[in-house]
């Protein structure tokens, strides 16, 4: 399988080691040690992995088609992302820390795990699964994109989710402290959780109906 991935030096950015490896299944390996600047990768037919070691990437974005690869963004200790946007139909395991996350408009069905903290999460795309994984914590989420499936799971924290895209689903064992649901047809079926809804119609909490204009706080199981 083809991999191309690209490292672009901005101004000022200075570069003390990268390190290239690609196992038989095809699967690339990136060392990046001390970098500062941006990159952009296409895993369009293959799986990418990025070790980020005293790492100040400013900007990360992922591009792939329907047949996109995975895309595993791990923190080989004292790095940081400030941008990460996917398009196309991306799948990233975030496991930086990142100051804001964009699901692009063109990312349909895009994949994201979150294993590491997010501040700001816009996903923008149709059909995205966003995934909170343990340790993992997104303090605003602004889920903009219809028919989102967002599972926090147990460890798993988000803050603030602003439900904006109808149809999508929340839901999990996780910690998530509010949820304002500002688009029809909305499930949310998390515990715990003080659920603000807008006026809309179709809302479902841990199963039951909803009126709009009203809000409720989830209940363990």
């Amino acid at each position: 399988a083809r991999v191309s991935a690209s490292i672009r030096q901005e101004d000022g950015s200075e570069i003390e080691g990268i390190e290239f490896t690609q196992d038989a299944e095809g699967k690339i390996t990136i060392y990046l040690e001390n970098y500062s600047g941006g990159l952009i990768l296409d895993a369009s037919l293959g799986d990418i992995e990025i070790v980020s070691t005293g790492c100040n990437l400013d900007n990360v974005t992922v591009n792939g088609n329907e047949n996109a690869g995975n895309v595993l963004l791990t923190n080989g200790g004292d790095s940081e992302i400030g941008d990460l946007k996917l398009t196309g139909a991306a799948k990233v395991d975030l496991a930086v820390p990142t100051n804001e996350v964009t699901i692009d408009k063109k990312a349909n069905r895009a994949y994201l795990t979150a294993s590491e903290g997010i501040g700001t999460l816009n996903n923008e795309g149709l059909g995205s699964t966003v995934t909170v994984a343990k340790n993992g914590a997104i303090d605003n989420f602004n889920a903009n994109g219809e028919k989102a499936k967002i599972e926090v799971t147990s460890g798993g924290y988000v803050g603030t989710a602003n439900i904006n895209g109808a149809g999508n689903l929340l839901t999990g064992t996780g910690d998530v402290a509010e949820a304002y649901v500002n688009a029809n047809n909305v499930s949310v079926d998390t515990v715990n959780t003080l659920v603000t809804v807008g006026k809309v119609e179709g809302t479902k909490v841990q199963g039951n109906d909803v009126a709009g204009e009203s809000s409720v706080e989830t209940t363990p199981p």
